[in-house]
């Protein structure tokens, strides 16, 4: 096989650096646009995968107070607008890729509208490229169904808003697809440059969250695998894959670039690549109750996932490179879920994506196994039904929070404080911000005492000291409320501070307190 490639690995890694816009679009477009019309769905299927993700979806349209993440990220677009950098003036330890994503959100306008219009969007997106990798060896019934199994599911696992992966998973689906035309691929040019844009897109996914790197480096290592069976000596694989990975980092690095030359560097690493090992132990047992909460959940999507993984390599007499892959990335999905830890349940949304393709064969078999699939597809629809009115009544609605909308005001002449609470309640009244450390859980859950890179305790004296006009506490400390923070605020609210709204959002009894 190697003979084909008689010029030397000095030769060919020379000529890969005639690297000009029309041989990208010669090398690299057209062969993916071979990829699609060699798993060329029936037209009308994307648009019965547009209109489901907007049917799964839909009920949750212009609720505030879906998740407490998704509402930090419009506050952080919103305010990014005003001036205000990530992690310099508003802190956490996402990707800015995700921020900005949010920033066009937040200018679009229509206020949560906008993400949750645009989430639904970029899950039909994901799950038509789903279908499209399973058309490869399916019906186009069965590859609609995939896609359709990876929209129900997201409702299971808290994806029925906007959640990172339901944004990433676009980018890593994409990714796959470059990967898939890889492996059928004999040009040695051709493939690498492939490669490359397989490892664009995973750097992008990087850059909206960084649980992405387990998939990529899966993709990276099936690609070094492919340049070592065209023929490539071990010199030219290692140098191609450190190609790759440099395409991968790219987004990231260029970000860095940008905080460095503002002087916010320092900042970018300590929230990026620090914060995450300071954090605080959850417990072994809860995090175990978490990680089975996730498996049962999903039971009958991962059942169904082995199921058509099995049938495809029997009916094959023999996995496909195509679905061995696909099985395989099933395989780095979970691992990535296990290697991150503490297991919210939307920790496990990558997992849905290959599980949904391996579960694909599955639709197309005889019998009664093909009513398994369809089961399991219903359950996921009946399921994520129930789960996203569990969470009405858990987090709460909009209704719920307009009393202490009410009772702030727009724009308030004093600023509020979140300690506990929804921050949507910031984005609401569009009040001003005392600290960087805006996400509730920064300054109260215990698991972040210590990964913040200041004291909770000094913060919550420094911005309980500036008076806040309002200041938003739960009745009751949480188990995961942090004890030395929570005096401080409490001793400061019992003696300048009443009671102005209390009333419940979802589950837990919120109070305000205004500034006497």
């Amino acid at each position: 096989m190697a003979g084909g490639y008689c010029r030397g690995d000095r030769g060919i890694a020379l000529e890969l650096l005639r690297f000009d816009f029309a041989g990208l679009a010669q090398e690299v477009i057209a062969p993916a646009r071979a990829f699609a019309e060699q798993g060329r769905l029936n037209r009308i299927i994307p648009v019965l995968l547009l209109f489901a993700a907007f049917a799964l979806r839909v009920w949750q349209f212009g609720n505030p107070l879906i998740q407490s993440d998704e509402q930090f990220y419009l506050l952080v677009g919103q305010r990014m607008w005003e001036g205000a950098w990530v992690y310099s003036d508003i802190w956490d330890r996402k990707s800015v890729g995700l921020f900005l994503l949010y920033a066009l959100f937040a200018k679009l306008g229509g206020g949560v509208y906008a993400y949750q219009i645009a989430a639904t969007l970029f899950a039909a997106a994901t799950a038509w490229a789903i279908a499209c990798i399973a058309r490869r060896w399916t019906s186009d019934r069965a590859a609609a169904c995939a896609g359709l199994l990876y929209l129900a599911a997201l409702n299971l696992i808290g994806g029925d808003g906007g959640q990172s992966p339901v944004f990433y998973n676009l980018p890593m689906v994409l990714a796959a697809c470059c990967v898939l035309r890889v492996l059928e691929e004999r040009d040695l040019r051709r493939g690498i440059l492939l490669g490359a844009l397989a490892m664009l897109c995973a750097g992008i996914a990087l850059q909206i969250k960084y649980t992405a790197v387990f998939e990529g480096v899966f993709f990276g290592l099936v690609l070094m695998a492919w340049l070592w069976q065209r023929g490539a000596k071990v010199p030219m694989v290692l140098g191609v894959a450190a190609g790759w990975a440099g395409i991968a980092l790219v987004p990231t690095v260029v970000l860095l670039a940008v905080y460095a030359a503002s002087g916010r560097g320092d900042d970018f690493i300590y929230a990026n690549f620090v914060s995450f090992f300071a954090r605080g132990d959850v417990g072994i047992a809860r995090q175990l109750g978490r990680l089975a909460h996730i498996m049962l959940i999903l039971s009958p999507v991962l059942a169904a996932a082995m199921a058509g993984t099995v049938m495809t390599w029997r009916r094959a007499a023999g996995i496909s490179p195509a679905a061995r892959f696909c099985a395989l990335w099933l395989c780095a999905a979970v691992a990535g879920l296990f290697l991150v830890g503490d297991f919210y349940d939307h920790y496990a949304l990558p997992v849905l994506v290959p599980a949904a393709i391996g579960a694909a064969a599955l639709f197309d078999a005889a019998g009664r196994l093909r009513w398994l699939a369809y089961a399991a597809v219903a359950y996921a629809i009946v399921a994520g039904a129930w789960h996203i009115a569990g969470n009405r009544k858990l987090y709460g609605t909009g209704d719920e929070l307009a009393p202490f909308v009410a009772a702030v005001g727009q724009k308030p002449t004093g600023c509020l404080y979140v300690y506990q609470g929804p921050s949507s309640l910031y984005s609401l009244t569009r009040s001003c911000l005392l600290t960087r450390y805006t996400y509730p859980s920064h300054l109260s859950h215990v698991k972040e005492r210590n990964a913040l890179g200041v004291s909770q305790v000094d913060e919550l004296k420094r911005l309980m000291a500036q008076s806040p006009r309002f200041v938003l506490i739960a009745a009751q400390a949480g188990e995961s409320n942090d004890p030395d923070s929570r005096a401080v605020v409490m001793a400061e609210l019992h003696q300048g501070y009443s009671p102005a709204v209390s009333a419940m959002i979802g589950k837990e009894r919120f109070i305000l307190y205004r500034k006497k």
